[in-house]
């Protein structure tokens, strides 16, 4: 398995050497996007790492969609296979490199694995993302892009990997402005695509936590 991480990254100088850092020696690539920094991320990934990030901007009147940017890291990427991460999320590198060397089946297009969210103050959580899939595949969707969609409609088929586990750390200081952020990119999805159940399922599920019960 050739591997390229891709990622795309805003003001990460605090997060993103202990996401890489496990992963150089595993992939062949890294191929990163950032999307407006100005702490010195794309500076500090040139000399730590000598990568020389893409650039490019979140499109407003598409609710700041993410998945373009992924997309574009993974046009670039000339691997046969796409790990694509958060720099608050840290790969199981033994884990990983026991994918890698692993025989694929040509039929398989993806690999699931555990998404462990460590929530400050309470117990981690554990849920399941694709996190790994092969180069022809695009990531889709406003809010919670994912490549899940493409490899569905186009008749792929992905595969629990049991040794693939990420670990998920929000960045605490954080939350109030990304919640709020959240919340407005949700909005403007539903207002875009009000047929796609999930971002009013997500809305709602945000509504819960805040004890909003009327809304």
């Amino acid at each position: 398995m050739s591997l390229a991480v891709c990622m795309i990254v805003k003001d990460e100088t605090q997060r993103i050497v202990p996401c890489l850092e496990p992963l150089t020696s595993i992939a062949d690539e890294v191929i990163v996007v950032d999307t407006g920094s100005t702490d010195g991320t794309p500076e500090l990934l040139r000399e730590r790492f000598g990568i020389r990030v893409l650039h490019d901007t979140l499109d407003a009147s598409r609710c700041h969609e993410q998945a373009a940017p992924r997309n574009r890291a993974i046009e670039r990427a000339r691997a046969d296979w796409i790990l694509s991460i958060d720099a608050d999320e840290r790969v199981d590198p033994a884990g990983l490199r026991s994918l890698r060397d692993a025989t694929h089946d040509p039929r398989v297009a993806g690999y699931f694995g555990r998404w462990i969210n460590h929530v400050p103050g309470g117990p981690p959580l554990e849920d399941y993302k694709l996190f790994v899939f092969r180069r022809e595949f695009r990531q889709r969707g406003l809010i919670h892009e994912n490549a899940q969609v493409d490899l569905r409609e186009r008749g792929a088929r992905a595969v629990w990997h049991d040794a693939l586990e990420v670990h998920h750390h929000p960045e605490e200081r954080k939350d109030a402005i990304k919640t709020a952020w959240y919340r407005q990119r949700l909005e403007c999805a539903i207002g875009c695509e009000p047929h796609w159940l999930r971002y009013h399922w997500f809305l709602g599920y945000m509504d819960f936590q805040a004890r909003r019960d009327d809304d």
